[in-house]
């Protein structure tokens, strides 16, 4: 009986770890994507907004690099939100269409709080353009490198916090479509009613009748006479 109870405690204690390990590495430092998925009709246009989350850490800066698939979708532009995540200096991207990159750095504009701010929040809003049918990838690219994506931390070792398998990942259905940008509404096409050409107008067609009458009568009267 005491060994049955000894393992249902140490199950219980291992279930509790586990459930503890899962959420200190949902909680990372991280990247996200809002939202992560949807479905869009080719030819239109879709946001997607970047957001930053540091699980109370204190970071600097951001650095953001991205991957997405060329071939169904691309960049329109990219504008910092309203109320972003901590007041930055976002520094212009730099936008390859061609091969589906883009990237972006935010670095803190107030030394007052340079040192002294968890991230949470959205940083920067993507504008995506629908150009082919099919599912559409879009990524962060993270190895923890500072040539890719980064969340500085704001101490004297610059340590990289980011942790790259917490961070979001993108996939978008393209449908198809009928073009056009999303700010205009469209509609269904149509077949174009087809309607046969009139034979003659109404008014000359009575007077060609009554002539014609009159012509009938006008000879079966001389006949009789």
């Amino acid at each position: 009986m005491k060994h049955s109870c000894r393992i249902l405690v140490m199950m219980v204690l291992v279930s509790l770890f586990s459930v503890v390990g899962a959420r200190a590495v949902e909680a990372a430092p991280r990247l996200t994507l809002t939202p992560a998925s949807g479905s869009y009709s080719n030819g239109t246009q879709f946001t997607v907004t970047i957001g930053v989350e540091t699980d109370g850490q204190k970071a600097a800066g951001v650095d953001i690099w991205s991957t997405f698939d060329a071939t169904k979708m691309e960049v329109v532009g990219i504008t910092q939100v309203s109320n972003p995540a901590y007041g930055f200096a976002q520094i212009s991207p730099n936008i390859d269409n061609t091969t589906g990159k883009f990237d972006m750095s935010f670095v803190s504009n107030s030394t007052s709080t340079y040192d002294a701010q968890a991230l949470s929040g959205a940083l920067a809003t993507v504008t995506f353009r629908a150009k082919a049918t099919g599912t559409a990838s879009l990524n962060f690219t993270c190895s923890k490198e500072f040539t890719d994506s980064n969340i500085i931390s704001a101490d004297t070792t610059n340590t990289d916090l980011i942790d790259c398998a917490s961070n979001s990942s993108g996939s978008y259905t393209i449908t198809a479509g009928v073009g056009g940008d999303s700010s205009v509404t469209t509609t269904a096409a149509t077949t174009p009613t087809r309607t046969l050409p009139k034979t003659g107008v109404a008014t000359p067609t009575v007077v060609m009748v009554v002539v014609g009458v009159a012509s009938v009568l006008s000879a079966l009267a001389l006949r009789w006479l």
